[in-house]
């Protein structure tokens, strides 16, 4: 049974992002919708001694109201080189820190100009430090003609021959599933383990995966169920 996730592109999004792309055969990156603020297009949040800190790229609103995500600009403001002073500050004394901070401050210093670059630079490199074999399409790529979002969401599912939809939960609310030509899936983020590793209490499961690399190392089943 094929099944297909469809997702939005997220800034170092958290580990149940990965756990959609792990049961999925093929992730379409929806980034031709609209961009909207103050979401987790363009940040995150840490573990810190403070409490939860966010991690924002700062990005060019004014004047494109209305951009689709994969349109809109970043700001070139230094932005990379305070993440990555956050990031060392409050995860360098855990396990895997070593292991794979260099290649994430590779990819956040090298030159790029639009956020849906930026995030699928960082997705890719880490659905390969994770081993997923999930398939990624851009759904660009597909030249969807339908305007209504459901039905451009059966328009997906009906490209990509999907024989399974899988969702996060909080589609319930919205999601008409008559217009789907393939039965949905919803997730289940109840029954995630904690570990022993992550810094500064008390835990938290709502945090960029880097938290969970850092602390637990690549192996995805390990972070999640233990």
């Amino acid at each position: 049974m094929k099944s297909v996730c469809v997702l939005q592109s997220n800034y170092l999004p958290w580990k149940g992002y990965f756990d959609i792309i792990r049961q999925s055969d093929l992730f379409v990156v929806y980034d031709e919708v609209q961009y909207t603020k103050n979401d987790w297009r363009n940040r995150n949040q840490i573990k810190t001694a403070q409490g939860l800190k966010w991690l924002t790229v700062p990005v060019r609103t004014k004047g494109s109201f209305g951009a689709a995500i994969d349109e809109v600009q970043l700001v070139q403001d230094g932005w990379s080189k305070k993440h990555l002073r956050s990031i060392e500050l409050n995860y360098r004394s855990t396990p895997y820190f070593d292991d794979y901070f260099p290649r994430l401050r590779q990819i956040l210093t090298e030159p790029c100009d639009h956020l849906s670059t930026l995030n699928l630079k960082l997705l890719n490199q880490l659905i390969q430090w994770f081993k997923l074999p999930t398939q990624v399409l851009l759904s660009r790529d597909l030249h969807l003609s339908e305007t209504d979002p459901s039905k451009r969401l059966a328009e997906v599912l009906k490209k990509t021959s999907a024989e399974r939809y899988i969702s996060g939960p909080a589609a319930k609310a919205y999601l008409l599933e008559d217009l789907l030509p393939a039965p949905v899936q919803y997730m289940d983020y109840s029954g995630y383990t904690t570990y022993n590793n992550q810094p500064h209490p008390p835990f938290t499961h709502n945090v960029s995966v880097i938290d969970s690399l850092f602390c637990v190392g690549p192996d995805l089943e390990k972070i999640l169920f233990g």
